[in-house]
């Protein structure tokens, strides 16, 4: 049998918990001191553990904003020389063509994510502001890929939506080509009605930024707007997955109160190219892997819409180093 890699290895995992990230706000009145801590304060009170401040022309520290609010941050860019990139962890602003954007993040010892690449297709004009499909796949040592943005449906541009909020099919694509990335959801927000519309949740030993770093590192994240992953198991060439609403994780007896919402949770297994493995409904499903698939990642959707998009169990010998 071929050996698969589980990024998920390490659930449960003592000492280590999941914790709510959002790596895509920006702060929409840079120049009054107090505006970003009434953003993270929103953030806290959403529960939110992480927030990137997404500063597009300057670099400044957030410590302050996060200390007043009680919330963890991490310093970050969005590079929209050609937008967007996330550019996570960084120490100072940073500038150039899109692939020294993220050589330079990466030398700095940050991770950076490629942004809404969900954006119109009649916006992405050769030569145009927007990173393209084929722009985000060309890039070597990105970290992941914005799959879920919660702020694109929510814009006009260009006498049209700027986008949509789900796209998989980038991700899929470089997966598909052997350049394993992870898939990350943010909200992007610029305005109070775009606040918890899609976030990053990460199974880390603790908020600090070496301990967040080295969980997305290993993959054990997952892309959400509403799902917790509870588990996410491969034993024996079979693949068993968990997710659930977070109330009912914390708080079983509510079940009984809620069956519906804790039973009716839908499940896609999907392969290379995005190809629809299977299609199943419960509460933990199973899939045998039969060895010839690259990758196999996992949606879940509940009744009311809210979503989870896991990282893929991948094949080690199928993928090369990004």
């Amino acid at each position: 049998m071929q050996t698969y890699v589980n990024p998920y290895g390490g659930l449960p995992g003592a000492g280590s918990r999941w914790y709510k990230c959002n790596f895509h706000v920006h702060d929409v009145s840079p120049e009054d001191p107090g505006s970003f801590a009434s953003i993270l304060k929103k953030y806290k009170a959403a529960g939110y553990d992480i927030i990137v401040n997404s500063g597009q022309k300057d670099f400044y520290d957030t410590r302050g904003a996060a200390a007043e609010a009680g919330i963890t941050t991490y310093k970050g860019q969005e590079y929209v020389e050609k937008d967007g990139i996330l550019l996570i962890g960084t120490d100072r602003f940073i500038s150039g063509t899109p692939q020294q954007a993220v050589d330079a993040c990466r030398a700095a010892g940050g991770f950076s994510v490629a942004c809404h690449p969900g954006i119109a297709p009649w916006l992405l004009a050769e030569g145009g502001v927007f990173l393209t499909p084929a722009d985000i796949a060309a890039l070597k040592g990105l970290t992941g890929v914005e799959i879920l943005n919660g702020c694109i449906p929510l814009v006009s541009m260009g006498g049209g939506i700027l986008g949509k909020a789900i796209e998989v099919g980038v991700w899929d694509g470089m997966l598909s080509q052997g350049v394993l990335v992870w898939g990350f959801g943010n909200d992007d927000y610029h305005s109070p009605h775009e606040i918890n519309t899609a976030w990053t949740e990460i199974f880390a030993r603790s908020d600090r930024y070496e301990d967040v770093r080295a969980a997305v590192s290993q993959g054990c994240l997952c892309a959400s707007n509403g799902l917790r992953l509870k588990r996410f198991d491969f034993e024996g060439g079979v693949l068993t997955v968990w997710a659930d609403y977070p109330i009912f994780l914390e708080n079983p007896g509510y079940i009984e109160e809620y069956p519906s919402f804790h039973d009716d949770i839908d499940y896609k297994f999907v392969g290379a190219s995005g190809k629809v493995l299977s299609r199943q409904s419960g509460t933990a499903v199973s899939l045998k892997i039969g060895g010839d698939e690259p990758y196999v990642r996992v949606e879940a959707r509940g009744a009311d819409g809210a979503s989870l998009w896991t990282q893929p169990l991948y094949r080690a010998d199928a993928f090369k180093s990004n």
